[in-house]
């Protein structure tokens, strides 16, 4: 079995997300992907994400018509911060040895040695990188992320993130179309990310 995992603080999460996560599956035959919204998040400023129960409920909302995406609390869950190579070992544990690969970002890649035991998650897990090998200077990355890296083809670069999202709504600006109907409604009805 092949697994995706999808880790981050989707906050909001978006239509760039779900591409990266489709593009992902089908480009790597994944079995399933697993989206983990995470609680506590150690290089971010935690003040502004907003609770851990809007942004699961609005995941599951985002996925919840593809039958390959599936939720995850393994990080939502904790109450301190959520390690990525602990999460990668859980999965490890509870999937009995798929093959395991871990989707994110290129700018993950250049930073990724700093993560806590960063050589555990490329031991256990391949890293799934978006977008292509062209667009990023390699120059900067260890040479052993490099090496565990898979980069997509398929992903095209999309200019959608969840900070404009979120200043689109204070200002009273449209984020309409650039995250999942269900989820810009369930914003809009919960008066989400307003000054």
């Amino acid at each position: 079995m092949r697994v995706g995992i999808f880790g981050g603080t989707f906050n909001p999460i978006h239509m760039a997300h779900l591409r990266l996560a489709e593009c992902a599956r089908v480009e790597l035959e994944l079995d399933k992907v697993f989206f983990l919204p995470t609680s506590v998040v150690p290089h971010k400023d935690n003040s502004q994400i907003i609770d851990i129960s809007h942004r699961e409920k609005m995941v599951f909302l985002a996925i919840e018509d593809n039958h390959f995406f599936l939720f995850s609390d393994i990080e939502s869950r904790k109450t301190e911060t959520a390690y990525t190579y602990e999460t990668i070992l859980e999965f490890k544990r509870q999937t009995c040895g798929a093959e395991l690969f871990y989707i994110s970002g290129a700018d993950t890649l250049c930073m990724f040695h700093k993560y806590r035991n960063y050589r555990t998650i490329i031991r256990n897990a391949r890293l799934v990188i978006a977008p292509r090998r062209e667009t990023f200077d390699g120059g900067a990355v260890q040479p052993d992320v490099l090496a565990a890296a898979v980069f997509l083809n398929s992903f095209e670069n999309i200019d959608i993130s969840s900070t404009k999202i979120r200043e689109a709504f204070k200002s009273g600006g449209s984020a309409r179309y650039l995250l999942p109907e269900k989820v810009y409604d369930y914003i809009v009805m919960n008066n989400l990310y307003k000054v």
